[in-house]
Order: structure tokens, then C-alpha cells, then sequence
């Protein structure tokens, strides 16, 4: 199981076999896994004068 504090969200799961899961989203990554690139932000453009 991953540190508390690195859980960022639980998602319910229902498989089509009608099994339930939760699905944890972490920030952590295992030593294999490639570096994550930041991604570029969106910014919604400056409306002109």
C-alpha cells in the first residue's frame, strides 16, 4: 500500500463481472517508470484592449 499522505484520490471501480475495486491515484512512482514532463499550462488568452 502507498504512504497515506502520497493518495491523492480513490475512484470506485465496477469490473463487467460486477466486482468492486478502488482505484488509487498516487504521487508516487516506481524506479523504472520514465520522468514525467510538466505540461505546458493553458491559459485562456488576454482579451484585447
Amino acid at each position: 500500500m502507498p504512504a497515506l499522505d502520497s493518495v491523492q484520490e480513490v475512484v470506485d471501480f465496477v469490473s463487467p463481472q460486477n466486482v468492486k475495486y478502488k482505484i488509487l491515484k498516487t504521487t508516487e512512482t516506481d524506479a523504472y517508470d520514465p520522468v514525467p514532463t510538466p505540461r505546458a499550462k493553458h491559459r485562456k488568452p488576454r482579451p484585447s484592449s
